[in-house]
């Protein structure tokens, strides 16, 4: 984002945003996988680096060139063509100074000796534009810049901002992992570039006195969690202007640019979005229809409550308490920062692994088995008037030969049971992740769970929803493993009471079974992609469906999945839940 005059036709006196939010984005995607394309290269390396022995440096530059091509297809505004090489591009007045010199070497008697001085070059250059040259710090000599008035630093692991000229109008850095702004104070700059950084809600409480005088803000992409705290602080630069804010943990609310609007009555550009008086009409509509359906939504006995304790159905002083404490609710919610919720539905898993067959036993046991099936067969027939106890269904000896309804029989046989295991896209999922029903295996296993989770809005939640999405693990149930256990018949005999016989014919009384927890064993897991809930005209609210398919796992004993094994889920951000039906008493 460049700051963009008010002047019709105006245009952007820096360019320099779209360039870093490229490479930001390629920066942040080399750390999530720790990536290094030069391992002998120190410059090529990145802070927070992982080292990866197994990773060759050939399938490195392909991820990172199959993501720069979808970061390129996803959204034009990251598409980058790198400028042909020029030596003079790193300030507007280089070349002019380059001629000069150049004129003044080809006379015999030079007339402009000082244009090669240092006090000249110093008091001479208006812009320096110095990106990805692996500087790490700004020492004191940066402010004899005495005419210095536009800074490009972006693509530099600064980690902090000092030391900077006071004399700067305009001040790019993005994507240089700042943290701090140090003690300086700016006050002639009117545009400040600072996007893909970690600037998070402390660090921008300084912004107000550090830069009193801006009128252009770029802070999309940072580490700010609160909304209310980050407008407040806003609010305070008194002439802010022109703000890019998306894409940090705050703007995940729902009706995010109707509320920034509403808190920042000053701003004549938003998200890169121009913002006039008919704007913010269509944008107080919008966020008076959202609070309406959050109403709307509401289960009815909250709504009878607060009327109850407003009306005073049990009035005198009992009706103040209850309308007092109606109004303390009311200002606690307004205080409150907005959640950020996801809803999310696991439809259906398709073409689950079978049950797993059993063995046949040897013949011999067979033949065994089945004669001391016969006998007891025939003893328990006398005892209970004759009734035989059925025997198991026959089914086909290889898999190739089971119908589905010979596999469901198997299934039901075996007891087995499938869930998901659904972790949000969080440094915290692990915490607030669940499970959906246990579902007996089927073909098309409908397990139709729908959940509500309020997602902690950490510092790097943006970035997990960009390049994690949400996880889910297919897990296998079985029944735990019973053992038998031995009755103390001898108690019971001395206190007068006989053990009661275990079993359907009571040939083992003082034996029973005791139950043990199910065995579940993971088999496969899934991610669904969520980068297109970060849309910056989407209000805060979105929706993602998707079909994606389980990928086995290395430890699963060589087992494998079929292109046909999915699972269906919809994501949807900010959406309001269905109210449920009213419930009779």
């Amino acid at each position: 984002m460049g700051f963009e005059p008010a002047a019709k036709g105006g245009k952007a006196l820096s360019d320099d945003g779209g360039y870093a939010k490229h490479q930001a984005m390629l920066t942040m995607f080399r750390r999530k996988y720790g990536i290094r394309l030069n391992e002998e290269e120190d410059g090529e390396k990145l802070a927070g680096d992982r080292e990866d022995p197994s990773r060759e440096s050939s399938d490195a530059r392909m991820m990172m060139a199959a993501f720069d091509k979808k970061l390129s297809e996803m959204d034009d505004e990251y598409e980058y063509v790198p400028e042909a090489d020029d030596t003079f591009d790193w300030s507007d007045e280089a070349r002019v100074l380059a001629n000069l010199i150049s004129s003044d070497l080809r006379l015999e008697d030079r007339r402009r000796p000082e244009l090669t001085t240092r006090d000249f070059a110093l008091s001479y250059f208006k812009s320096l534009r110095m990106k990805d040259m692996n500087i790490v710090r700004i020492d004191e000599g940066l402010k004899d810049f005495s005419s210095l008035t536009e800074l490009s630093l972006s693509g530099n692991p600064l980690g902090m901002l000092r030391r900077l000229p006071e004399t700067l109008v305009i001040l790019n850095v993005y994507n240089c992992n700042i943290r701090e702004i140090g003690d300086m104070v700016l006050p002639n700059l009117v545009h400040l570039g600072i996007g893909y950084n970690e600037i998070n809600d402390e660090v921008l409480t300084k912004f107000p006195e550090h830069f009193p005088n801006i009128l252009s803000l770029d802070i999309g992409y940072n580490h700010l969690t609160n909304f209310r705290e980050t407008t407040d602080s806003l609010g305070r630069v008194p002439k802010l202007m022109q703000l890019m804010l998306f894409g940090n943990p705050c703007c995940l609310i729902r009706g995010y640019t109707c509320l920034a609007l509403q808190a920042l009555q000053k701003l004549t550009r938003f998200d890169d979005v121009p913002v006039g008086a008919d704007d913010r009409e269509h944008y107080d509509e919008v966020l008076r229809r959202l609070v309406e359906e959050e109403k709307a939504a509401q289960p009815s006995s909250e709504v009878e409550e607060v009327v109850a304790a407003v009306s005073g159905e049990d009035g005198g002083e009992e009706e103040n308490k209850d309308a007092e404490k109606v109004e303390e609710v009311a200002q606690a919610e307004e205080t409150q920062d907005p959640p950020t919720v996801l809803q999310i539905s696991v439809s259906t898993v398709m073409n689950a692994p079978t049950p797993t067959m059993p063995k046949p036993p040897p013949k011999d046991e067979v033949s065994d088995e089945s004669s001391m099936q016969s006998l007891k067969g025939d003893s328990k027939g006398k005892k209970k008037g004759g009734k035989k106890t059925p025997s198991p269904p026959s089914r086909p000896a290889t898999p190739e030969e089971m119908t589905v309804e010979d596999w469901k029989s198997l299934a039901q046989e075996q007891d087995l049971r499938y869930f998901v295991r659904v972790i949000p896209p969080s440094k915290a999922g692990e915490h607030i992740a669940y499970t959906t029903r246990a579902i007996e295996w089927d073909p098309e296993i409908v397990f139709g769970d729908t959940e509500r989770l309020e997602i902690p809005r950490t510092a790097e939640l943006t970035e997990c929803m960009q390049f994690d999405g949400l996880h889910l693990e297919l897990w296998q149930s079985y029944p735990g493993i019973k053992t038998p256990v031995v009755a103390d018949t001898e108690d019971e005999g001395k206190n007068g009471v006989s053990p009661e016989p275990s079993g359907e014919a009571g040939d083992e009384a003082g034996l029973g079974e005791t139950e043990v927890p199910r065995r579940d064993v993971l088999m496969a897991e899934a991610d669904v992609g969520l980068s297109t809930l970060l849309n910056i005209k989407s209000n805060g609210i979105g929706e993602a469906d998707s079909m994606v398919q389980w990928k086995a796992l290395l430890t699963s004993n060589g087992f494998k999945l079929g292109e046909d094994t999915t699972v269906s889920v919809k994501v949807q951000l900010n959406a309001v839940p269905e109210k449920a039906p009213p419930t009779e008493e």
